[in-house]
């Protein structure tokens, strides 16, 4: 075990190790995934507002605001949020400005 716990400390951040340290093995890993865990639910709480909130940039080009927009959706898809066409193309329409509204 002793080796097992020399891994895990050297593979983790410096920042780390003292929640972690002190932990039996088992207990190191289990630590771990809940910090992490709770890391991708704030990840994609932000990631999800982003996508909310994403509006087009003056003198930006639709490629552009197009392209922020999908990678904003793939790093959803990244961190396993599940993300339905559909709200890609609402947030899209409603981060442009109401000179597009004809369009729509």
């Amino acid at each position: 075990m002793v080796k097992a716990k020399k891994i895990i400390v050297d593979s983790i951040t410096d920042q780390l190790v003292p929640q972690v340290s002190s932990l039996k093995t088992p207990n190191m890993f289990d630590s771990l995934t809940k910090i992490f865990e709770g890391k991708n639910i704030n990840q994609n709480m932000t990631l999800r507002n982003q996508l909310k909130n994403v509006k087009i940039q003056n003198a930006e080009t639709m490629e552009s605001y197009f392209a922020r927009v999908s990678q904003i959706k793939e790093k959803l898809e990244v961190v396993e949020e599940e993300v339905e066409n559909v709200e890609v193309m609402i947030d899209t329409l409603n981060g442009l400005p109401g000179s597009w509204n004809s369009f729509m």
